[in-house]
């Protein structure tokens, strides 16, 4: 009977043994799985945000502070010379005067190129606009913008001279605004004598 007892007992601490056992091995299991659930979300998170930056654009660089300089936009004119006759110079031949040699003239603030002025009065002389013969006494040049306003200049002024031209471009871009399409301007001219926006030149005999 005693034994008995004893066996029970011992059973019976046998079977708690087992029950504390098992419940020890089901919390590793849960401790397991609760970690594996952990180690896949993070897993999941991680590809998400390498996709995620797949799918960003690329970083573009934060605007200049310094303005890009404009481009203006070459336009054609025609420039009437007129002598005895009528003759519109295109801005091709215009060009392709200015090819054969250009003249620059810097006034401090802007940097003019163009042809000197005489180089039209030739060109007309050879394109019908006038007689050269009528010029041997003499000449006038007359320069007139497009708002009206006009100056001329003797042909003793004019002839030969470089310093007097006839301006297409201004700090290396094409003429815009009141200067287009043509300017007169030098260093042997003064500020009254500026002629912008060209429109017409006229040679008359003296």
């Amino acid at each position: 009977m005693r034994f008995s007892i004893f066996e029970r007992g011992i059973n019976t601490s046998i079977g708690m043994l087992h029950l504390k056992r098992m419940q020890t091995i089901k919390q590793h299991e849960k401790a397991i799985l609760i970690i594996a659930a952990l180690l896949i979300f993070a897993l999941v998170v991680v590809v998400f945000a390498a996709f995620s930056n797949l799918n960003m654009p690329f970083p573009t660089s934060s605007p200049s502070a310094s303005p890009s300089p404009s481009v203006t936009p070459i336009r054609d004119f025609n420039l009437i010379i007129n002598g005895t006759n009528a003759v519109a110079m295109s801005r091709l031949t215009f060009q392709s005067q200015a090819s054969a040699g250009t003249v620059v003239y810097n006034d401090s603030s802007t940097l003019w190129l163009g042809i000197p002025l005489h180089r039209l009065v030739v060109w007309a002389e050879n394109n019908g606009v006038i007689n050269s013969s009528l010029l041997t006494s003499g000449y006038v040049v007359k320069v007139i913008g497009s708002d009206g306003y006009a100056i001329a200049l003797n042909g003793s002024r004019v002839n030969m001279n470089t310093n007097i031209i006839v301006a297409i471009q201004a700090n290396g871009t094409a003429l815009s605004g009141l200067y287009w399409p043509l300017t007169l301007t030098g260093s042997n001219l003064t500020m009254t004598e500026s002629v912008k926006g060209i429109a017409q030149i006229q040679i008359m005999p003296l």
